[in-house]
């Protein structure tokens, strides 16, 4: 109300839709509404209704078609108003909960392993619209040697809800530790440059590759090389290289156990056999000063038994597989049926 503001005056006015349809996007509550006097202003109740229905702005006018009371309509006697848009009439982009989190082992070889991201739009399918992603380690790194391509875009038609983004993990001969990458969606545009919805909650996609080349290395002793250490009547420390190839990442912690070995194994070491150890003495079958006896034997088992034993000083094997070990060999006796080995040339120390 401009000028004076004597007298209450009364202001009827109607609703007109333009692209918002009375009773659907808009209700006014009523049609007629009081100006007390010395008011300068009035507001008109109108319900906005917030359907789910992806629409764009839709707009509709209020005209002044009235006054009561003494007052005129002045030269601005209609408004519109504008319902912008809150259903994303061109969709809302983000990736499908099931790509969201994906795990791969790293390929070998030559052979690249493919990635399928499936992002969906919901909300309205109007309008074309390019969604652009980028590619990169989780703590923001290049991931050119892992993943390609590192950027890219994918393309929405009128009506599509959902496309395929397609990737690939490259295959290499780096060591390394399992790692994640991430591809997220930055934009999304319509054709026209006008900015779509990115989903806050679903914009990011990552992918974990398991390591499959020895991250840690590989721990072990020269294959090469070996080691001997002559006695001393003094303590003395023997040191031995453990090497550690391949993957280096990471503080190992070396755990080893020490044992003696038998004689046999160091026969079987040095590409001998345990029978070479002693002699045939005599034919026979050996009764005397028995030590021990082993059923189910063969003449390579008694000499390993033997050799492996600090008190047995000659074994007798019998056709019967049944070996006997012996503490001195003058109470071994051999008679036919039997064979007793004793210390040969290659005596053990």
């Amino acid at each position: 109300r401009r000028a004076g503001s004597f007298g209450d005056i009364m202001v009827t006015w109607r609703a007109s839709g333009g692209t918002a349809t009375e009773n659907l996007d808009f209700f006014p509550l009523i049609r007629t509404t009081v100006m007390p006097e010395n008011a300068t202003s009035v507001s008109i109740p109108i319900i906005i209704v917030d359907d789910t229905i992806p629409e764009f702005d839709e707009t509709f006018t209020i005209t002044i078609v009235a006054v009561a009371g003494g007052a005129r309509i002045g030269p601005v006697s209609s408004a519109v108003v504008t319902i912008e848009a809150n259903d994303d009439p061109n969709g809302a982009f983000g990736f499908t909960s099931a790509s969201s989190s994906q795990m791969f082992t790293e390929p070998s070889g030559s052979s690249a392993t493919p990635v399928t991201l499936q992002v969906e739009r919901t909300g309205g399918t109007v309008g074309v619209v390019a969604v652009s992603y980028t590619v990169a380690m989780a703590d923001g790194s290049s991931a050119t040697a892992d993943i390609t391509p590192v950027s890219g875009q994918v393309h929405f038609t009128s009506g599509d809800t959902s496309k395929a983004m397609m990737l690939t993990i490259q295959p290499d001969i780096l060591p390394e530790i399992d790692e994640v990458v991430q591809v997220r969606l930055v934009s999304a545009l319509l054709s026209s440059g006008q900015s779509v919805r990115i989903k806050s909650d679903a914009n990011v996609a990552s992918i974990t590759i398991f390591a499959n080349d020895r991250p840690h290395g590989i721990v072990q002793f020269s294959p090469t090389t070996s080691y001997s250490s002559p006695e001393s009547s003094a303590d003395r420390i023997l040191s031995l290289s453990v090497f550690r190839s391949e993957g280096t990442f990471g503080d190992l912690r070396v755990t080893y156990q020490t044992r003696a070995l038998g004689l046999s194994e160091v026969a079987a070491a040095t590409g001998k056999t345990s029978e070479s150890f002693f002699t045939v003495s005599a034919p026979g079958q050996c009764t005397n000063g028995v030590a021990e006896q082993v059923a189910g034997a063969n003449v390579s088992h008694c000499a390993n038994l033997c050799l492996d034993r600090v008190d047995c000083l000659a074994f007798c094997y019998l056709t019967n597989t049944v070996c006997r070990l012996y503490t001195a060999v003058s109470g071994a006796t051999p008679t036919p049926g039997a064979t007793l080995y004793t210390p040969g040339s290659r005596t053990r120390t």
